[in-house]
């Protein structure tokens, strides 16, 4: 198994290198719980989810389309 921190960095640097604003490590075949992603403005923040849960859910689903890093243009 790789290093944690070895994974959150590879995994920062691919979303860039993308572009893209998240990257989950399943999406790489890694099958740890690890997401990164940037939503900032300056896309200079990253945000690492480390065996994150959803404890409580508000409001609506988006319906917006996204493009995922790893699946590409999916609609």
């Amino acid at each position: 198994m790789r290093a944690l921190g070895t994974l959150v960095d590879d995994l920062i640097e691919t979303m860039y290198a993308a572009p893209g604003i998240g990257l989950a490590a399943t999406q790489v075949d890694v099958h740890q719980r690890v997401i990164v992603i940037d939503v900032s403005a300056s896309t200079t923040s990253p945000l690492v989810l480390i065996n994150p849960q959803i404890l409580a859910r508000e409001g609506q689903a988006s319906t917006e389309e996204r493009v995922s890093v790893g699946a590409g243009d999916f609609r």
